[in-house]
């Protein structure tokens, strides 16, 4: 049996992590988690001045990692998206699947894409909201970077083969 490994996938508002984890789980036959979907599932959004706090997300990475460990233990690979605003967010969840191969992508994108990505969803976030989360999710980089501004398939197809050098997908 092929070993199971979690991707954590982020980017800034717009980007495309969720139709490409969407895609990289088909591919990969894992499980998909949202660490948006857990913060307003369990209604973890703290905010601050202007973004959700630090803590929230660490909440939300204790709820991931439980459920992932329960599908990555079962052989099952895991792929992870959020905007990860916070590099220790990060580093929390790779302590937290530390027995298990893991990698971080982070989708690099232009403002110009986001705004137009966000434009055409059917509940639109709005061009400040998007700026925000891009300013804040720009401030590091981590991991590996794939170039998000393409189409979504050439975008899937990036992440596929960076997925496949890194583990057994």
């Amino acid at each position: 049996m092929k070993s199971a490994f979690y991707v954590i996938l982020r980017g800034p508002l717009g980007a495309g992590k969720t139709t490409i984890s969407k895609g990289l789980a088909k591919v990969c036959n894992a499980h998909n988690i949202s660490i948006d979907d857990i913060l307003y599932k369990f209604n973890l959004e703290e905010w601050g001045e202007v973004y959700i706090l630090e803590s929230s997300f660490l909440k939300a990475n204790e709820i991931a990692a439980s459920e992932s460990l329960k599908q990555l233990k079962k052989g099952v690979p895991v792929i992870i998206d959020g905007n990860f605003y916070y590099k220790s967010a990060i580093l929390s969840l790779e302590r937290l699947l530390k027995e298990f191969k893991g990698v971080v992508i982070t989708l690099s994108v232009s403002i110009e894409e986001c705004i137009r990505r966000d434009a055409s969803r059917n509940v639109v976030l709005g061009e400040e909201a998007t700026r925000l989360a891009f300013q804040k999710t720009t401030e590091f980089c981590f991991g590996e970077e794939v170039n998000a501004d393409k189409n979504m398939r050439e975008v899937l197809d990036s992440v596929v083969r960076l997925v496949e050098e890194k583990t057994e997908c």
